[in-house]
This record gives C-alpha cells, sequence and structure tokens, in this order.
C-alpha cells in the first residue's frame, strides 16, 4: 500500500496512533466531515429534544451557528476572512436538509479592515434570559447587527474578528 492509501482505505499507524481514514481529495474530505459531524451530533440533538421545549429546526440551527462560528474562526490562521465562509457555504451544501437553518453572511468594514460576520439561521433565545439580543441576532436589522459586531471586535483588541 502507498504511504497516502486509496480513497476510503484506512490509512497505516503507528502505535498509538488513532485509527483514521485516508480521502482522495478535498471534496470528499468535506463530504467526510458533514457526515461524521451530523452522526456524532444526532444522537445528542435527539437526546436534547426529549429533555427541552424546542424544536429539532431550533436545536439544528443552533448547531449550523456553531459550526459556521467555527468555519470564521479560521481566520485566525490562515488571515483571509472570506475563506472560512467559503468553507461553511459548501459545508452547508452537504448537510442540508439536516442544517437548513444556516447563517446569512454579513461583510463589512471596519477600522480599514474587512469583515465576515453572521445573521444566525435561528434565535438563540438569549433574550430571553436578559432582554439582549446576541450579536448574531436575526431578529435585528443588519445595521444593528454590524454595531453589535463592530463593538463586539472593539472589546477583542488586537486581532478581534466579528464572531
Amino acid at each position: 500500500m502507498s504511504p497516502a492509501g486509496s480513497a476510503g482505505t484506512p490509512a497505516p499507524t503507528t502505535p498509538g496512533a488513532v485509527a483514521g481514514r485516508v480521502v482522495a481529495d478535498p471534496a470528499e474530505l468535506l463530504s467526510v466531515l458533514v457526515d461524521e459531524v451530523l452522526a456524532h451530533l444526532r444522537p445528542f440533538v435527539g437526546e436534547l429534544r426529549s429533555r427541552v421545549r424546542l424544536g429539532r429546526p431550533a436545536l439544528w440551527g443552533a448547531v449550523a451557528a456553531q459550526c459556521a462560528r467555527s468555519f470564521l474562526l479560521t481566520e485566525r490562521v490562515s488571515g483571509d476572512p472570506v475563506l472560512g465562509r467559503d468553507e461553511a457555504d459548501a459545508f452547508f451544501a452537504l448537510a442540508a436538509p439536516t442544517m437548513l437553518a444556516r447563517p446569512r453572511w454579513q461583510e463589512f468594514v471596519h477600522r480599514g479592515r474587512s469583515y465576515v460576520g453572521m445573521r444566525r439561521g435561528s434565535c438563540c433565545l438569549a433574550h430571553r434570559m436578559d432582554e439582549e439580543y446576541c450579536t448574531t441576532c436575526p431578529f435585528t436589522d443588519d445595521l444593528e447587527r454590524e454595531q453589535r459586531m463592530r463593538t463586539w471586535i472593539d472589546t477583542q483588541g488586537d486581532g478581534g474578528l466579528a464572531v
């Protein structure tokens, strides 16, 4: 077997290494990522649904928001605010219909720097706890949401992101 293995073939392991698999290309890797994330979280969302008064769309919307946030955080490594958004778009295209309540992107410039922020696809319900809407609230208009993101960025110091 070659060092890279072949698509779907378990990768060679060393003692103590976690077994994995080798995929043929980035598209297949994305497909595996989506399948694994959904398979991993389905039991959790199902159990949570049995304990709280929230529907599956709201719960999967919360998952989608955190996935989107994770993709946007790749800017810290890449320095490219658009790369994470593009990767998230590809992820959500494959994660539908489970994650229908996906975020909408909001691009803006703050202090001379481009940012990509987001509007959640479903409400996080934080406003029910303290009567304050979150920075990614789908119930606020774009201008208010952008101002909230600008304020958030300013609290983060150098390198602050809109997520």
